[in-house]
């Protein structure tokens, strides 16, 4: 769409903050600060994460024991134990983390994972096996908060339910034996923010804790490349005790002993040295999130546990294949959707809602991604059905999706989300009030400012600090991902020596600057440049690595000619 971005430079660390770290470099004390870190501690235990001290303790979660209790009884009276985990990567990772567990416990427990179609929360279908397999205790992952009726349902029925879960705590609770879930008002657990799997991470831990004999709490660290799958994948802040699990959970990832994830790293053609954020959220998330979209997240779960090689091999193949039947459909759905903003005049609107019949629900959300990067406002997108339509919401910054669906509730069946991510069922007859709704809503809570594509800047920069000493201290705010960016930087008036068009539809820009290099992808048709003009710079510093050269370079996101 080629719109003028929107610059935000971070407010500047106050002079104090400076002058308390003096053996830092500026420019990372202001990274620091960007980050919410004020103390020594915080600072250290950012930059140096360790896995021993950085961890906090399971017994501090509200509930742990009482479900550590719970479990132990169920395994010593024999009962049989079974497991409901959401769809998605948090989900599969936390079912095949417990699965593991209570495999070395002796026990193999039943796994249930709904299909798409059965909606969100603990399902009459489930509880109707449950029933039939004589279920004694029913432990959720990454679901199950909202489920009060099904809950209520399994309790009177005689199975105990522990709840796992880590999405926004409702009004009212459901009658559960246990529930873990660190957003409880009362919760004493330090960090608010972990994903469903690092909840049930956290009982694995208090479990080992109490049962030492029977798998000792250094095995469990082999289990840590799901938690930190599951971490990245759900896009939870990459902050205190996720940045740890994502940290240790990458460097287990490339070592893996998970025959499944190793089938599949191969089958993807990923190298140990080139798993990272990146491609774990862009080539081994959509892999295993694929059949919950397209068919059904069994296939990923069973990957994650398979122990024969061929079986393992077979499965990954088909999650591959899976995933490109998805992308098919995505590319095919997103100029649908395109077509539509264009044609219905959404562009200018401070929000988009579009749907379509033949939209399948598991791609809906991805649409809605995707048009929040075109267009930078919330996307509403929705399958819509001849009596109930499915929608799924995605947004920015100033627009809380859970806000807004509360906001337009009384028209809704169900709703539930995120700050940033949202979903919703309502009867197909009330659309069009649904839309006149949400155009109200977002003309009263959005300006015109608010819907221009923005680029957060850490810090200002000058050439001559840009050297390998400072790259060294960037290194240690890997991972990045949400809640801990890549750092962006502003260089202002730098003279271009040299600029030319490359790549193979000349689409994108290189530049040199006083023997600096500089990328920008896509840049091609950017306003065109002259040697010697001074340009004001938005960029992400990177090492360019070719035939054993390392050379430090900018990749350029934005910029401007300067005034």
């Amino acid at each position: 769409m080629g719109m003028e971005k929107r610059w935000q430079i971070a407010k500047q660390a106050p002079k104090e903050f400076f002058e308390s770290f003096l053996e830092f470099h500026p420019i990372i004390l202001q990274l620091l600060y960007n980050r919410g870190l004020r103390t020594k501690e915080q600072i250290e235990g950012f930059l140096n994460p360790d896995w021993e001290t950085g961890q906090h303790d399971p017994f501090l979660m509200k509930g742990v024991r009482k479900a550590v209790s719970e479990i132990l009884k169920a395994i010593k009276a024999k009962k049989k134990i079974a497991l409901f985990a959401h769809f998605d990567v948090d989900g599969i990772t936390s079912a095949a983390l417990l699965f593991s567990v209570f495999k070395h416990f002796g026990r193999e427990p039943m796994v249930y994972i709904p299909e798409r179609s059965e909606g969100y929360g603990l399902t009459q279908a489930a509880l109707a096996e449950f029933k039939k397999a004589q279920i004694g205790l029913v432990i959720t992952a990454d679901i199950g908060i909202s489920s009060q009726k099904e809950v209520a349902q399994a309790e009177k029925e005689g199975m105990k339910v522990i709840i796992c879960d880590h999405h926004k705590v409702p009004r009212l609770l459901p009658p559960a034996t246990a529930i873990l879930n660190p957003q409880q008002k009362d919760c004493p657990y330090p960090f608010k923010e972990l994903a469903g799997v690092g909840v049930v991470f956290k009982l694995a831990e208090a479990l080992v804790q109490t049962k030492k004999e029977l798998f000792h709490p250094q095995k469990l660290k082999w289990l840590v490349d799901l938690v930190g799958l599951g971490t990245i994948c759900d896009v939870v802040p990459l902050i205190d005790e996720n940045r740890l699990f994502a940290k240790f959970g990458l460097i287990v990832l490339r070592k893996t002993k998970n025959l499944g994830l190793k089938k599949l790293f191969e089958v993807c053609q990923l190298k140990p040295e080139e798993i990272n954020v990146s491609t774990s959220s862009f080539i081994i998330g959509p892999r295993l999130n694929a059949p919950g979209r397209m068919d059904h997240a069994n296939a990923s779960f069973y990957l994650l546990v398979a122990k024969n090689p061929l079986y393992a091999q077979k499965l990954a193949l088909w999650l591959h294949q899976q995933n490109q039947k998805r992308q098919r459909l995505l590319e095919q759905a997103v100029a649908q959707a395109k077509e539509k903003i264009e044609n219905e005049g959404w562009l200018d609107k401070r929000v988009i809602v579009v749907g379509q019949e033949d939209w399948p629900t598991g791609i809906i959300g991805l649409i809605a991604s995707r048009l929040v990067n075109e267009y930078s406002r919330p996307a509403f997108v929705l399958q819509i059905g001849q009596k109930e339509s499915k929608g799924s919401v995605r947004s920015i910054d100033q627009f809380h999706v859970v806000e807004a669906l509360e906001a337009v509730g009384h028209y809704l069946l169900q709703f539930g989300g995120h700050q940033k991510a949202g979903g919703f069922s309502i009867l197909t007859e009330r659309l069009e009030e649904l839309k006149r709704e949400l155009l109200r809503l977002a003309e009263k809570k959005l300006t015109e400012e608010d819907i221009k594509p923005q680029i957060k800047i850490d810090s200002k920069i000058t050439l001559s600090q840009i050297n390998w000493e400072l790259w060294e201290e960037l290194e240690k705010f890997e991972p990045t991902g949400f809640g801990n960016p890549e750092p962006v930087f502003l260089m202002e008036r730098v003279p271009v020596t040299a600029v030319k068009t490359v790549g193979k539809d000349l689409q994108h820009l290189k530049f040199l600057f006083q023997g600096l290099e500089g990328i920008m992808f896509n840049g091609g048709e950017k306003r065109k440049v002259q040697p010697g003009e001074l340009l004001d710079l938005v960029f992400q510093l990177q090492v360019d690595e070719w035939q054993a050269r390392r050379k430090l370079q900018l990749k350029i996101l934005d910029f401007k000619k300067s005034e």
